[in-house]
C-alpha cells in the first residue's frame, strides 16, 4: 500500500498549505506595490512604513504557511521511510 493510498487527505493538506503560502506571497507583493505606487491620498504620511510592515507581515505568514506543507510531507516521507524499514527487516528474519 502506498503512501498516496494510506495519508490522501494529508497530502491535499500539505498541497493547500503550499498553495495558500504561494498566494500570500503574491498577495503580499501585490498589496506592497499598491502602497507604495497606487492611492497616495489614502495613506500620504504613512505609505512608507505600512509598505514595510505589509512586507514583513505578508513574509512571516507565508513563511510559515509554507513550511507547515513541507513538515507535513517530511512526515509523511519518514512515516513511509520507516514502515519501509520495518518490512525489510521482517523479511530478513523470515
Amino acid at each position: 500500500m502506498s503512501i498516496e493510498d494510506r495519508h490522501g487527505a494529508l497530502e491535499v493538506l500539505a498541497f493547500l498549505f503550499k498553495l495558500v503560502g504561494w498566494l500570500v506571497i503574491i498577495g503580499t507583493l501585490l498589496i506592497f506595490l499598491w502602497l507604495l505606487l497606487g492611492n497616495r491620498e489614502l495613506v500620504a504620511n504613512y505609505r512608507i512604513p505600512l509598505a514595510v510592515g505589509v512586507l514583513i507581515v505578508g513574509s512571516w505568514n507565508a513563511l510559515i504557511t509554507l513550511a507547515t506543507g513541507e513538515l507535513i510531507e517530511v512526515f509523511l516521507e519518514i512515516e513511509e521511510n520507516t514502515r519501509r524499514a520495518a518490512d525489510a527487516a521482517m523479511e530478513r528474519r523470515i
